[in-house]
């Protein structure tokens, strides 16, 4: 999921991008949520939505992403294609298919998964993880949600912990 979007909204793609030192942490976050409802995560700079006729090859139904100081900052909506997971799964299951959905991102970039590690964000599934191609790390949570996959991470070269956490943190489901 994120590969796609990364694919197309990496900084160095936008010729108009000029970043600041990758140490500089977020001096002002804004909290924002999308007027159909869904989710709310605190980000760095006021996001712009992309819609799946931005990346036609994924099931992306939504990403909303932003940069700062050489970084992404996204929440990526992902559709399934699977309505039946809106009557629910194991958490077993559950965990299995959202390191499915992480290891098939992490090989469109040619990256690997580093680190998966169970959560929930309220009372649903989800998955702390790590994502490296070599060039760029994405630390983020990807939640499930009935059909719909959430996808919250920051990607660039060393991203500040404490944006990361911040960002990630934040996001709640609504």
């Amino acid at each position: 999921v994120g590969a796609a979007i990364l694919w197309r909204t990496t900084p160095e793609d936008d010729e108009t991008f000029k970043a600041a030192p990758t140490t500089t942490a977020v001096a002002a976050w804004q909290s924002y949520a999308p007027t159909d409802g869904g989710f709310r995560v605190d980000f760095p700079a006021p996001p712009r939505e992309e819609g799946s006729a931005a990346v036609p090859e994924t099931k992306v139904e939504r990403a909303f992403v932003a940069t700062m100081n050489e970084h992404l900052y996204a929440v990526v909506v992902t559709d399934t294609g699977r309505p039946e997971l809106d009557e629910g799964m194991s958490e077993e299951a559950a965990q299995s298919m959202l390191l499915g959905f992480l290891q098939r991102s992490a090989a469109t970039t040619g990256g690997r998964v580093t680190l998966s590690l169970p959560t929930r964000v309220s009372t649903a599934p989800a998955l702390e993880y790590q994502l490296d191609t070599g060039v760029s790390t994405s630390t983020g949570r990807v939640v499930l949600v009935g059909h719909l996959v959430f996808s919250v991470f920051v990607s660039g070269p060393s991203p500040a912990r404490a944006d990361v956490d911040h960002f990630v943190g934040s996001f709640s489901l609504q």
